[in-house]
């Protein structure tokens, strides 16, 4: 029997005809499990739970060319987002990030001034990351959704290596400053109200939401705002070499309730599937 034969297909990145090979949808190194082999549980979007070793990954959306242009930024964002402390990973064996770091203008919330000369990086990473969610067609990602033409403005900026527009597609970060349960999530699309000021009224806006090892991106979609307002300005990812990032606890976040919200529900729906998965050979509610 022969062998089949490799796929081949358009680069959706680059445009160019050839192999299509493996790409991960959120890079493998931000999103592997602390304990090599074991397996995790994927559920969510009212899917029955399945068992899965490796992040997400889409071998139909690029070839090699395209790959190696993902990849160049995944390497190089991770090397700068670990310098910055941004991971939990960073934290090395402490289980929050120094508080000499955070400045704390309100209970609960701070924020933190960083320098990083590789800002324009930063952008060109998150942006590509909103055009593999948005040109994928696995589940988790269906949500992520563009219009083609705004798919075109964003695979453009992604594939030449250029930023701008700073306008289009605003980014902003917030870190989760004490590590909590290790787990990953695929993105999701919110709307943010963004209340008036003057001269301003009040917008509700389209919002796409990343999250990997404690640090959380929002990508607006400019487009929902009809306000005209450059909302972020040297607050967003990519203007300049001051990076603003607002810091939170990960005890009462968003994120930890949405984590502790689809566990409940997978175990509740679906205990048994998550038994088979990790091996319990009983109910392990039970003593």
């Amino acid at each position: 029997m022969k062998p089949a034969s490799s796929r081949h297909g358009i680069c959706k990145l680059t445009g160019q005809s050839g192999k299509l090979v493996r790409s991960h949808l959120l890079p493998k190194a931000l999103t592997k499990s602390p304990v090599p082999g074991e397996p995790r549980v994927e559920a969510g979007e009212g899917r029955r739970p399945s068992q899965r070793f490796d992040a997400w990954h889409d071998s139909g959306i690029v070839t090699r060319t395209g790959e190696d242009i993902l990849m160049r930024y995944d390497d190089r964002a991770i090397v700068e987002l670990r310098r910055l402390k941004l991971l939990w990973e960073s934290f090395g064996q402490s289980d929050r990030l120094d508080g000499s770091e955070i400045e704390w203008p309100v209970p609960e919330w701070g924020f933190r001034r960083l320098k990083t000369p590789h800002f324009k990086l930063l952008r060109l990473f998150f942006l590509s990351l909103l055009w593999r969610a948005a040109i994928t067609k696995l589940p988790g990602f269906t949500s992520i959704t563009l219009s083609d033409i705004r798919l075109e403005v964003l695979r453009r900026m992604v594939a030449d290596g250029d930023p701008e527009p700073q306008t289009v597609f605003p980014i902003t970060l917030t870190q989760l400053a004490t590590r909590g349960p290790w787990h990953t999530a695929s993105p999701t699309v919110d709307y943010v109200t963004y209340e008036a000021v003057v001269g301003v009224p009040e917008q509700q806006v389209r919002s796409f939401r990343f999250y990997f090892d404690g640090l959380i991106a929002r990508i607006d979609d400019e487009e929902t705002d009809t306000s005209g307002v450059d909302r972020w300005s040297h607050a967003a990812v990519g203007r300049s070499e001051d990076l603003f990032v607002m810091a939170r606890p990960f005890e009462g976040s968003r994120q930890s309730e949405r984590i502790e919200s689809l566990i409940r529900a997978t175990e509740k729906r679906h205990l048994g599937a998550v038994a088979r998965i990790f091996g319990w050979h009983r109910n392990p509610d039970q003593s």
